[in-house]
């Protein structure tokens, strides 16, 4: 089966991560987090791999309300932003 993604959900998951990048690293407008994933791009690679498996072993995506999924998504991409901070 195929999932259908519209451009609301590309927008919102935009929103998402320049969001986490201005929380996590106001002072430099999200530079040095940018730079903290270009560093360590195989092993960013490989953890959202290993989390995106997690949440659909987890969770039933396709059965979740819009807000759930939204919080699903924050967590996603604040784990994600936290792990490439820490590795900087």
């Amino acid at each position: 089966s195929s999932d259908v993604c519209s451009s609301d959900l590309v927008l919102t998951i935009c929103l998402v991560v320049l969001s986490a990048f201005a929380f996590l690293d106001a002072e430099n407008t999200g530079q040095s987090l940018l730079k903290s994933f270009s560093q360590n791009q195989l092993l960013m690679f490989l953890v959202a791999n290993v989390l995106t498996g997690m949440v659909n072993m987890q969770i039933m995506t396709i059965e979740m309300e819009t807000q759930t999924s939204m919080l699903v998504l924050v967590w996603y991409v604040g784990i994600l932003c936290a792990i490439s901070k820490s590795l900087s």
